[in-house]
């Protein structure tokens, strides 16, 4: 679902983020997002380190 996301997305570029860095973002939060959904904790990668708060 997450390389889906970010294949269907078309951002563009700017001074913040290029389209390849924002498509590759769109995935993760996507992925991260649908495993904390399910009661996953996404792939770990988060500011705490995947340990919850």
């Amino acid at each position: 679902a997450g390389r889906a996301a970010g294949a269907a997305v078309d951002p563009s570029s700017d001074i913040h983020g290029s389209a390849g860095y924002r498509k590759e973002l769109t995935a993760v939060l996507v992925r991260r997002a649908l495993a904390e959904a399910v009661g996953g904790d996404g792939d770990g990668g988060g500011r705490d380190g995947g340990h919850g708060g």
